[in-house]
């Protein structure tokens, strides 16, 4: 058996999948008493990342990889989202990166201690004893990354409320994960926030994948987006947030002098990517007043930690590349439309951040952007009762791309006075048609957007996409969405008529 350049045995060759899968599921499921120490969780987390990586080379492939490990996800999920006090979780997080693996093969003889320490992703008893604990909590930092990788690719591949099936004869552990929103959030929604609050105070070694967790569980379910708004304080929905993009621009600040190209290294990039991710799903999944209320609230706290990150983003060089530059200024416009939120100032974007939109602006991005979120979301009917309830809706079997949560929507959507779905469904049938099911299926496969591939389509006669109908589409989905958050505010409950009666005097 080849040996690594470190001269350990490669990874496979020292743990099987299954044996990886089964050490962190076991840790997980019982945290305060397990023998297994951080550093063989975190063995058994880079045996399932090596497999990830070989065996799972595609987004779909990913995603099937990782929802095929049902016990560990209900494990991972349990684990991450436990409410405890602090001092409770700081003693189980010692507890776990402090080894005493050596105690369990004493006197078992040299075979069985030789198998134990190549479980341990370091030589047992070779660190002084001031540097294992350290060493083990960044290993448990390391673990819990994976966890969350798995568990957010597991999601990635959902569709909005769209809850597994059973499977009849399999073992209840076995089954596909998730069944229910008890089974997505065993430990229920509010206990759930606070869980992973504990383990977003880690603000380095890459601890704002938590925040990428909580916007996979919000997209998917709409009851945990409302359950992450928690006043006064909103800890977990902005203070703590701010908290990481705070460390990341200190990371910046003491790194930008010797390397020009701070702003590509994950300490900077990841923290600032998932936060900004979070907040914008926030927007996205609560339609209704207590988003904009939180950032009324909050808008003294994140005033100054936006203004030191706009000095940033807006002073990094043009050799950050034109994929880089545009993603921030995605955030440069979306921090400027979180403070005009908090200023009571509604649509005033500053000159700078206009014209920053208007260059930017792609009516064939943007249009296939809307039609990516729409056909994973919920319900588009505008006076849907049950949009928050986390109820599944069906796609509309005609155009293939808008949902409904019953026909009683679907009637009364296909009929609206302002976005009949009758007008939109024509529009979006006449583009699905002009694709292959193939073509079709790829756009929808993908949790982001790739351009270059969209524009290499061709259509059935051979001929370019339609981008000018991708773009009229995507408009009418942006004015359905604003629509939407605006009867959210100050129309819950009137009729469709009456509310625009109401906007058309205000």
């Amino acid at each position: 058996m080849a040996m690594t350049t470190s001269g350990r045995l490669p990874i496979e060759a020292v743990l099987s999948l299954e044996a990886a899968v089964d050490l962190l599921t076991t840790s997980m499921s019982s945290p305060f008493t397990t023998p297994i120490c951080a550093s063989r969780m975190h063995m058994a987390a880079k045996r399932i990342e090596h497999a990830l990586q070989t065996n799972a080379p595609t987004t779909t492939a990913a995603v099937k990889f990782s929802k095929s490990f049902p016990r560990l996800l209900r494990a991972g999920i349990r684990f991450l989202t436990y409410r405890q006090t602090q001092e409770a979780h700081d003693i189980m997080t010692l507890r776990l990166a402090c080894c005493r693996c050596e105690k369990l093969v004493h006197g078992k003889g040299p075979e069985a201690a030789e198998q134990m320490r190549k479980l341990h992703d370091v030589e047992m008893g070779n660190l002084p004893d001031m540097f294992k604990p350290l060493n083990g909590i960044v290993f448990l930092h390391s673990t819990v990354n994976t966890v969350v990788v798995l568990i957010h690719t597991a999601l990635s591949g959902s569709t909005k409320h769209k809850f597994r099936t059973p499977v009849p004869g399999k073992d209840k552990r076995d089954q596909p994960w998730p069944l229910s929103g008890e089974d997505l959030l065993p430990n229920g929604l509010p206990d759930s926030v606070h869980g992973l609050e504990l383990w977003s105070s880690w603000e380095d070694a890459g601890g704002s994948i938590i925040f990428a967790l909580a916007t996979a569980l919000a997209g998917f379910y709409q009851p945990f987006a409302q359950a992450l708004l928690q006043p006064p304080d909103y800890t977990f929905a902005i203070s703590r947030p701010l908290k990481h993009l705070t460390s990341a621009m200190e990371y910046y600040d003491s790194h930008s002098s010797s390397n020009p190209l701070v702003s590509t290294v994950s300490e900077f990039e990841d923290p600032i990517k998932h936060i900004f991710d979070y907040f914008q799903m926030l927007v996205v999944q609560d339609p209704a007043e207590a988003y904009h209320s939180m950032i009324i609230a909050k808008i003294s706290e994140m005033s100054p930690v936006f203004t030191r990150l706009s000095a940033i983003l807006s002073s990094l060089p043009a050799s950050v590349g034109p994929q880089a530059r545009d993603q921030w200024n995605d955030i440069l416009i979306g921090m400027q439309l979180l403070i005009n939120i908090g200023n009571k100032t509604f649509g005033q974007l500053d000159t700078d951040t206009a014209k920053l939109a208007k260059a930017m602006a792609d009516p064939v991005r943007d249009g296939l952007s809307e039609m990516v979120v729409a056909r994973k979301g919920g319900c588009a009917n505008l006076r849907c009762p049950k949009k928050m309830d986390g109820v599944y809706s069906r796609l509309c079997a005609k155009c293939d791309l808008m949902r409904y949560c019953g026909p009683e929507c679907q009637k009364e959507a296909w009929k609206s006075l302002m976005f009949p779905h009758k007008t939109l469904c024509a529009k979006i049938h006449t583009f699905k048609r002009s694709l292959t099911k193939q073509s079709w299926s790829l756009l929808w496969n993908e949790e982001k957007v790739d351009m270059d591939a969209f524009l290499a389509m061709r259509t059935t006669s051979g001929k370019p996409v339609d981008a000018k109908l991708v773009g009229e589409i995507g408009t009418i989905l942006s004015e359905m969405k604003a629509l939407k958050t605006l009867y959210g505010q100050i129309g819950m409950g009137v009729s469709e008529y009456d509310f625009l009666t109401k906007m058309r005097s205000s």
